[in-house]
């Protein structure tokens, strides 16, 4: 878990992504690979570091803009008698008696009152609030309840030295994280010692022990449940602003309990009403989340060793060994007063995954210089094993309160658990050469095998080779002084991929416990796929490296072309399968595109230095091949030959009648009824079944990449990093929920500029509550340019001088305060481009903001 990793124990961070760089690390290099290098001991003095931080955490995207409670009654006003005036079928009523009759049965559609006028009072016939309403209370924050500044505190220390033959790094970290969410906090403490020795001068060992343990608790808002009730985004996002956090009566007088606190409004207590089904009756995010419990553990012990030993002048061999120890632990509680855990009583359940891979590699290395030419060889085996034992139970119905352990349930629930294992293997061999320091190439070959596929097609053979021109050292280029560096350099390779949702992908799976009565019984789960083999990623690379001007100003330029053959893929089956999917090897796609890295120094003196990097790449993306050329529709998208995997396919949206407000899709090709004709000409309905399904763009951008720069002016220095995105589009579904009408739903804010009479010249359709799915179907209308700039990280830090230091007896004084995850600035309020690649979006956890100041201290 890359999350895991003490900061403070990183050297530095870097990514192969050319074919050569890549080969040799097999199937783990499908998506290129980023090595991390941790500190090792280097003074022959014990070195001391501590870093201490404290700061806390908030939401880093603010919410969309949404439409306030004074305003919700008026447009829900609206929706109801443009749904009189307008309905599916039939002739609708007159503007007249549309308004009258919604004026007075509005109340009664979204049942809550907040206001001191009687129901059929609030809103009158113009549609405008009753100037004489006023709120009998503002309970409507649901989101503030559950939402605080987090504090996020941290400490490590390290101690590390490089003392005769050998060289020490001992590591200690600690961190809390509140979260800004109720209920989302995360603990994490790590211990690490990485000891190398020189036991001979023909022989190194190595060792490197870390030890990790987490604790956290699981906010509904993960990856893993969007659409959950009890997600404080879904519910505080889609609640209306006229329903209270708290209970109130009709006269707006709070309602208390035997104590004297104030009940929590989820319709069941004394002359309680439930809310509408669009504002979650019988639901409560806050109660819930405070009542309920979902906790995580996690212990993981990581070990890494080697021995190298050297021998007959010219060779190496090493021998590594590595495991991975991860238990992780849930334990979760749903309590029987309100929410999924009324039915049942009460609910208790916990779970137990036990991950253990192990891994183990034999390289032998040969090195050898004749005159001008020098060679290498590497020969090398590697395999791994990997366990995962997973193991969960539940009961129901709670006996004594307060007590949330399984014992003090009555009730079996469920008792499943499963034993899964992988196994991978590889021979592997380079051999690299370069002649005068100037001309290298580099040929590698490599086979795999993977227990997900059978034994049939379980091995892949991979290769590849890369050549490189180091022109700087040419006698042409070596007088010339502003030029410090300049190589050309090319690769070519294959590297396999083996990426599958499950350990027995080519076999056919049957779910247990799918039982009839007494009888036990089993359900077909996946459909078997002998044939099924290894992902093929063949990438070449053309790329120049340069530094010049003493090398303040120096990059790389790349052009790539990464193409997959054999995808794996799940192919959608026949409606009356049991299995809706089978796994194959379906088709071919091709990435291309290049990629620009600069570095410069714009200042560079004693008292001043200023740096800036640049990094920017453009991707394009085809599909070149599907199974019997045939496209498969998924969502907003559309896999199709020629096009790219992140094209949007939907529903084209032309505009707004302004004689009705209805919304306009450009119409199916031979649409012979039930159709209008647009100023434009073009043909259009506003029935959503009939509108024309085309390409509307793709979610990949122009041009992406981040922009860092540091300025160090005697000691001050202010580091700033910044993510881009330019073009691209974005598939806004939480705004599109927001744009359609429901009795208890929220509304963004844009409704207010909704069609509203006849005339009416506006991008945004009429509220209509019989006619939001035609009205607001998923369409283009509700892409939105992707763009974006995010500052990921702004530092501010001051270290102190040499002459302070001695006389402190430190080696570094630094403080500083930074912020992560500062802003994001985008095309809409409350939109978050980042959060997925494809283009689309939902309720997760957004990112926290982090606030911090810190010290760190050496000596």
């Amino acid at each position: 878990f890359i999350g895991d990793l003490n900061t403070n124990d990183i050297e530095n961070i870097s990514l192969l992504k050319d074919a050569s760089s890549t080969a040799l690390y097999g199937a783990r290099a499908a998506n290129g690979v980023v090595l991390i290098t941790t500190k090792r001991g280097k003074s022959a003095e014990p070195r001391v570091n501590l870093n201490v931080t404290s700061g806390f955490s908030q939401r880093g995207i603010p919410e969309y803009d949404q439409v306030g409670t004074n305003d919700y009654y008026p447009m829900m006003w609206q929706a109801l008698k443009n749904s009189l005036m307008y309905p599916v079928s039939g002739a609708g009523l007159s503007e007249a008696a549309a308004a009258a009759q919604a004026s007075s049965t509005i109340a009664s559609q979204l049942i809550y009152n907040p206001f001191n006028v009687a129901n059929d009072a609030i809103v009158g016939t113009d549609g405008k609030l009753n100037p004489n309403a006023k709120l009998l209370y503002n309970d409507f924050d649901w989101f503030g309840p559950i939402a605080k500044n987090g504090n996020r505190n941290e400490v490590a220390f390290s101690i590390s030295a490089k003392q005769n033959r050998s060289d020490y790094y001992i590591s200690l970290n600690y961190l809390k994280d509140e979260g800004f969410v109720l209920k989302s906090d995360y603990e994490r403490a790590t211990a690490r010692v990485d000891i190398n020795s020189q036991v001979k001068s023909w022989l190194r060992a190595g060792l490197n022990l870390s030890g990790i343990v987490v604790k956290s608790n699981q906010a509904s808002a993960t990856d893993d449940n969007t659409a959950s009730i009890v997600n404080p985004f879904v519910f505080a996002r889609g609640i209306a602003p006229i329903y209270p956090v708290h209970a109130f009566s009709n006269t707006g007088a709070p309602i208390l309990d035997a104590f004297g606190n104030q009940l929590y409004d989820y319709g069941v207590h004394q002359g309680a009403i439930n809310r509408p089904s669009g504002a979650f009756p019988g639901r409560h995010v806050i109660y819930e989340t405070m009542l309920n419990q979902s906790i995580s553990s996690r212990n993981s012990i990581i070990a890494r060793t080697f021995l190298e030993g050297k021998f007959l002048n010219d060779f190496t061999f090493t021998t590594k060994l590595g495991m991975d120890l991860n238990n992780v632990r849930g334990k979760t509680f749903q309590n029987k007063v309100v929410g999924d855990g009324v039915t049942g009583g009460g609910t208790s359940s916990a779970s137990s995954n036990e991950y253990r891979t192990i891994s183990m590699n034999q390289l032998l290395n040969y090195r050898k210089s004749f005159g001008k030419h020098n060679l290498g060889v590497l020969i090398g085996h590697e395999n791994q094993w990997v366990n995962e034992t997973y193991f969960s139970g539940g009961r129901r119905k709670m006996n004594l309160d307060g007590n949330v352990e399984m014992a003090n349930f009555t009730d079996l629930a469920s008792v499943t658990g499963r034993l899964e294992t992988l196994r991978r293997d590889a021979y592997l061999s380079r051999v690299n050469y370069d002649l005068s320091g100037k001309y290298f190439a580099e040929v590698s070959y490599r086979r795999d095998g993977s227990s997900r596929f059978s034994p049939n097609a379980r091995w892949g053979n991979f290769y590849s080779i890369g050549l490189s021109w180091l022109m700087k050292r040419e006698s042409f280029l070596s007088n010339v002084s502003w030029l410090d560096e300049l190589k050309l350099r090319a690769a070519y390779g294959t590297v396999g991929n083996d990426a599958l949702d499950t350990y027995y992908e080519y076999q056919a799976l049957y779910g247990l416990g799918w039982n009839n009565a007494s009888q036990a019984g089993a359900l077909a789960s996946k459909i078997a796929n002998p044939d099924l083999t290894w992902e093929v990623n063949k990438t070449l690379g053309l790329g120049v490296d340069f530094g010049m001007f003493k090398n303040r100003l120096s990059g790389t330029i790349e052009v790539f072309d990464r193409g997959s053959s054999q995808l794996l893929f799940d192919v959608p089956q026949g409606l009356s399968s049991v299995v809706t999917t089978r796994t194959e090897n379906i088709g071919t796609m091709s990435n291309k595109g290049i990629e620009l890295q600069l570095n410069g120094e714009v200042v560079r003196t004693k008292a001043v230095n200023w740096s800036i990097q640049l990094n920017a790449t453009s991707l394009k993306n085809k599909i070149t091949k599907l199974p019997n050329g045939q496209p498969i529709t998924s969502g907003t998208k559309r896999l199709e030959e020629g096009k790219d995997l992140y094209q949007f396919y939907l529903r084209q949206w032309y505009g707004v009648d302004p004689n009705d407000g209805s919304g306009l899709y450009y119409a199916q090709p031979g649409t012979t009824s039930n159709y209008r004709i647009a100023k434009t000409g073009d043909t259009v309905v506003t029935d959503h079944t009939f509108a024309r399904f085309d390409y509307s763009g793709s979610a990949i951008p122009k041009v992406f990449g981040s922009v860092g720069t540091t300025l160090d002016i005697k000691g001050f220095a202010l580091s700033v990093l910044l993510n881009y995105q330019i073009g691209g589009k974005f598939y806004d579904g939480n705004y599109a929920a927001l744009m359609r009408p429901s009795y208890g739903s929220s509304l963004h804010a844009d409704v207010l500029k909704s069609w509203q009479k006849p005339g009416d010249v506006t991008d945004i359709p009429r509220l209509d509550i019989t006619s939001t799915g035609r009205i607001n179907a998923q369409s283009s209308r509700f892409l939105i340019d992707a763009s974006y700039v995010s500052f990921r990280n702004v530092t501010l830090s001051y270290g102190f001088n040499r002459t302070i230091l001695s006389k402190l007896g430190l080696t570094q004084l630094r403080v500083y305060v930074s912020g992560e995850n500062v802003a994001v600035l985008s095309k809409r309020k409350g939109l978050n481009p980042a959060e997925s690649f494809n283009g689309t979006n939902s309720a997760i956890y957004t990112p926290n903001r982090v606030l911090s100041a810190g010290i760190n201290v050496s000596f």
